[in-house]
């Protein structure tokens, strides 16, 4: 008698097969894949499976690669999937661009199947091919709803702009390809971070969301700082979540709080302490002339490099690219960037200082200090005590306990589930 399919299913070591894929796709980034992980890998290297997910993990622990490893990695069998990468709304997609391409260009090599990417994000729209003897063809005119295209990578806006913007709501069924077509392409839609902290922002994301889900489309929302009751307004979407237990270790993170200071006066005390020489610290501001003010300003201590999302694009890219660089050689800098730029990054510093902010940036902000957990210390320092102009406002009640938090906190480690009842 022949096993039947879920016998078979069940029977595989996804544990294994995970763990030598991640390996692969990551060049040893990741060596041992946490239990969820290999259940999302188990159900998106199906080529039959369908995605509904609400995906809630911390930041830096692969919420990402778990999902773009198994769809679009090494072994495509059946219908290969298209991936939209949705990015929060204004974000450079420097990151995904980095991350992404050089492991498109490898997967072609292993399996033999070229991959494309499209980058929808920024006034320079464009694709690249990767084929499987090595070539590759950059520049390529192609329109990413009709061509043969692997990975799109867009922010919020613009992928709201490119399926409804110039066909009203039915641009988007009649562009992609219907389920049940023979051998489609199956779309899938990632939203990283990509909901806004406004009531009404929510409730189109919300909508967006049901429409995509309803016409039988792959959905996958991945957050680390939704709140509660966002959550359960998603319902429809299968919550996984990633635990902080032993399969995820905080790496070692001290929070320090200066309510009298500012990040200028914080940057010159620095300069003048030869402990700090050579590490990654990284100054986050609000706004693009914030940060280019700071960086003029640190000068004389330091020699700041600066990014924000304001830059020219390939200048903002070899920027990105030389930061990366340097955190893989071991190298320090100093970093003046904005919160729209940092938030969306991989990148990892010792040191961060930062303005005073919503809970939900400082858990993604903090979750880019000591990142891959390589530093036996590192500090947060929060400078400051009102909030910026545009970011989501606390309750009265709520704001005085944050503030309350922050001060009893400075000096001690820092605990990503105080903060969570603030968001």
């Amino acid at each position: 008698m022949s096993p039947s399919p879920q016998d078979t299913l069940e029977s595989i070591p996804y544990n294994e097969i995970a763990g030598a894929a991640y390996r692969l796709a990551t060049d040893g980034v990741v060596t041992r894949p946490r239990p969820w992980q290999v259940e999302l890998y188990r159900r998106l290297s199906d080529s039959v499976s369908e995605a509904g997910f609400l995906l809630i993990a911390p930041p830096g622990s692969g919420k990402l690669d778990s999902v773009i490893i198994p769809s679009l990695g090494i072994q495509r069998g059946g219908a290969p999937r298209r991936i939209f990468l949705i990015a929060a709304a204004g974000s450079p997609l420097d990151d995904f661009v980095y991350r992404y391409a050089p492991r498109l260009r490898n997967w072609a090599s292993a399996d033999g199947v070229s991959r494309t990417m499209y980058v929808a994000g920024d006034d320079n729209e464009v694709g690249s091919r990767y084929y499987s003897d090595g070539r590759e063809k950059a520049d390529l005119a192609v329109n990413p709803l009709e061509a043969d295209v692997d990975l799109v990578l867009v922010t919020l806006d613009r992928f709201q702009d490119l399926f409804f913007g110039a066909g009203g709501v039915h641009a988007l069924p009649s562009a992609l390809t219907a389920p049940g077509t023979p051998s489609p392409r199956r779309d899938l839609f990632l939203f990283d971070e990509a909901h806004e902290y406004t009531a009404d922002g929510f409730a189109r994301f919300q909508k967006l969301l049901e429409f995509l889900f309803a016409e039988d489309f792959d959905v996958i929302v991945s957050t680390s700082t939704m709140p509660i009751a966002w959550q359960e307004e998603l319902s429809f979407l299968e919550t996984i979540r990633a635990p902080l237990s032993d399969e995820y270790a905080e790496p070692q993170r001290t929070l320090s709080y200066r309510p009298a200071e500012n990040i200028g006066t914080v940057l010159k005390s620095l300069a003048s302490e030869d402990a700090h020489k050579g590490e990654r610290i990284i100054a986050v501001a609000e706004t693009v002339a914030d940060a280019t003010a700071l960086a003029m300003a640190a000068s004389p201590g330091f020699s700041p490099l600066l990014y924000h999302e304001a830059q020219d694009q390939v200048d903002r890219r070899k920027i990105y690219a030389s930061l990366r660089e340097s955190e893989i050689c071991g190298d320090g800098y100093l970093l003046v960037t904005t919160a729209c730029a940092l938030e969306a990054s991989d990148l990892d510093a010792a040191l961060m200082v930062t303005g005073y902010c919503s809970p939900e940036s400082l858990l993604r902000r903090a979750g880019r200090l000591n990142r891959r957990g390589k530093y036996s210390a590192s500090r947060l320092i929060v400078v400051g005590d009102n909030a910026p102009r545009g970011s989501r406002l606390l309750t009265n009640g709520k704001a005085a306990d944050y503030h309350k938090a922050l001060t009893s906190a400075d000096g001690h480690e820092f605990d990503a589930d105080q903060w969570l009842p603030f968001i």
